[in-house]
């Protein structure tokens, strides 16, 4: 029964690992008020020959000061502007009032670069984040490309921002205002959106803020084993969205606290304000989509202004980074059901990196104490094995006595576990216990940032990313190509030789599938990220370790 029972909990364990493997409040941030801002007109790039608006004055029918004010125009160059915060450089452009370029400084990519934000698709679709979607399609485009005038945005000393405001008056009579500010200390933009009607009549509007499509070019390479593509949370719940699961658009309709896109690290953030209760999420093709948050709906009269406004978040997945902008956004961070492990084990991991600078002597720490911690009862599931293993003999007996009457043979049995003081269970509890801490960890390991390029030592560069390979076979055909990793094969041998090290009981035909298990973890663990396999085998070394000395004692 004790070996059944066992043989569930890992093929469990198994299935598990292999869905996770191959499946896959108002927010009212703290931020102090803009102060009073000195402005500055941006020089002209180096871009000078200036590019006609989309819609010639001529064609629609305007008041006479509109087309005075449209007259300013015509002159505009296209400018590029950079900020730099430190955290993140920005370069933003005066077509369309949006943003070009966002790098984070402090994470950098494949080629040791800092990482874009923005996708090689919002660039060949000159689709750029903050781009604003609206019901009327010429509208839409004559805002996103037509140029802005731009003035440069400083504050007094100390305040650690400083921002940019676009500002475009379309030949309908509307006058688009863009500011952005942006802060030193966080990945934090505010957003104030600005609509006048500078005409005499009525005008309906309905718009989105977005950002698309997708997110750089990590987006799609780090996301096997987490969600990459749209995330919300409205009414208080996540909703998760990948490219390949939407047609066309997406409407969201509830209490919307904010709308992103992420993939297993970074997210682009798009948070409300004001009370909004609308999310359009649209696809550009099978793998790109872009995440709209509603403005308000506008029946904007003769003369009158409107704003409204929101914030944007674009950087890495940090809890600490999103739980200091105030509330919601660290909901991001999804380590499913075992998140009340997760998070303290992160909580752990960090509070030794603060020591030791090095995830994985982290990581050994933690097994350590998890070790400690499951210690006793450990020692007592190998006794009860050891147990089991004595009336073993008289188990195989019964079977043979009673093979014909399957219920005297259970009552026989319990009355020989009874006599003997042997509990079938007690083997297999210390095992129960530690499967929610495996998976929290397993979850911890695979989408928190901190681990992101984490090297430990030797030519173990990245925790969070399968070991490099040594060497193959047939390098001159990749098709055939075999990449050998050392530390999946060390987990493999040590979890052959605990194996082999620990009380055989039960049934002899389940005895011989569970020593396959090692070959089989080992294929499971082979493209695992090498944080979680140095887990695994040291935890399969002091068990190795902890095993002996039981059964030396019990020579």
């Amino acid at each position: 029964m004790e070996k059944r029972v066992f043989l569930v909990i890992i093929i469990s364990l198994v299935i598990l690992v292999v869905y996770q493997h191959f499946i896959g409040s108002r927010f009212q941030p703290q931020q102090s008020p803009v102060p009073p801002l000195t402005t500055e007109e941006v020089s002209p790039a180096t871009q000078a020959v200036p590019e006609e608006q989309p819609l010639r004055l001529a064609e629609v029918d305007v008041a006479p000061k509109v087309k005075e004010l449209f007259e300013t125009q015509k002159d505009l160059y296209l400018q590029e502007i950079e900020i730099n915060t430190g955290l993140y450089r920005v370069v933003a452009t005066n077509k369309g009032g949006r943003i070009k370029s966002w790098k984070l400084a402090k994470h950098l990519d494949a080629e040791g670069n800092p990482l874009e934000l923005v996708s090689t698709a919002s660039q060949a679709a000159d689709y750029y984040p903050l781009s604003l979607r609206l019901d009327d399609d010429q509208l839409a485009k004559r805002i996103n490309t037509s140029l802005y005038k731009v003035e440069r945005v400083t504050s007094p000393p100390g305040q650690n921002q400083e921002g940019l405001i676009f500002s475009y008056l379309d030949p309908s009579g509307l006058k688009l205002t863009k500011q952005l500010t942006f802060h030193y200390d966080n990945y934090y933009v505010d957003i104030d959106v600005q609509w006048e009607n500078l005409t005499d009549k009525p005008q309906a509007l309905k718009y989105y803020v977005e950002w698309g499509y997708g997110l750089g070019p990590e987006a799609g390479t780090v996301s096997k084993y987490n969600h990459s593509g749209s995330t919300l949370l409205i009414d208080g719940k996540l909703e998760k969205e990948k490219p390949g699961d939407i047609e066309g658009k997406l409407e969201y309709k509830g209490n919307i606290s904010w709308a992103a896109i992420q993939d297993t690290y970074f997210a682009a953030m798009l948070i409300p304000k004001t009370v909004v209760s609308e999310v359009l999420v649209t696809k550009q093709d099978k793998e790109l989509i872009s995440v709209g948050l509603a403005g308000e709906a506008l029946e904007l009269m003769p003369g009158k202004v409107t704003s409204q406004q929101f914030g944007l978040y674009a950087g890495p997945q940090k809890l600490d980074k999103l739980e200091a902008m105030g509330v919601s956004l660290e909901k991001i961070v999804d380590y499913g059901f075992f998140s009340i492990l997760a998070k303290p084990i992160m909580q752990v991991l960090n509070f030794f990196y603060s020591y030791t600078g090095n995830y994985g002597i982290d990581i050994i720490i933690l097994t350590i104490l998890i070790k400690i911690l499951f210690w006793p009862l450990t020692n007592a599931s190998f006794k009860s094995m050891k147990d089991m293993q004595k009336v073993q003999p008289k188990l195989s007996a019964l079977r043979q006595k009673h093979k014909s009457d399957p219920q005297r043979l259970n009552k026989e049995i319990m009355e020989l576990y009874k006599k003997n003081k042997v509990n079938p269970l007690g083997g297999c509890l210390p095992m129960v216990l530690q499967i929610p801490i495996f998976f929290a960890l397993y979850k911890a390991l695979l989408i928190s940032i901190e681990l992101r390029h984490a090297p430990f030592m030797l030519w173990i560069t990245d925790l969070s990313a399968a070991e490099p390979g040594w060497f193959g076979l047939w390098p001159d055909c990749p098709s055939v190509w075999i990449t050998l990793r050392i530390l999946p094969l060390l987990m493999g041998i040590t979890m052959f030789i605990q194996q082999k090290m620990t009380p055989m009981v039960g049934d002899p035909k389940q005895a011989k599938m569970m020593m396959m298990m090692p070959v089989f973890m080992t294929f499971i663990l082979y493209n695992m990220p090498t944080g979680l396999v140095l887990y695994f085998l040291l935890n399969n070394l002091l068990t190795i370790i902890q095993q002996d000395r039981i059964n030396k004692k019990q020579a």
